[in-house]
């Protein structure tokens, strides 16, 4: 039971620190990003980047179920 507790806790984090990097791309990178591209690619990287936010959301919580 502890080293599934344990791997669950290492991917819990893992997801936690893409999530975070995620957070920071989105905040400070995206920006200056965006101020290249036409509407229509900015509008797909929106798009993308909520995608990623709430699937890694989504995968954090299915491992805290599953704790």
């Amino acid at each position: 039971m502890s080293s599934s507790v344990t791997f669950i806790d290492s991917k819990i984090d893992e997801a936690h620190r893409l999530l975070s990097a995620t957070h920071d791309y989105i905040k400070w990178q995206a920006p200056k990003d965006m101020n290249k591209m036409d509407p229509h690619v900015t509008f797909l990287l929106s798009s993308e980047a909520m995608r990623v936010t709430v699937r890694l959301t989504q995968i954090i919580a299915w491992f805290m179920l599953q704790k």
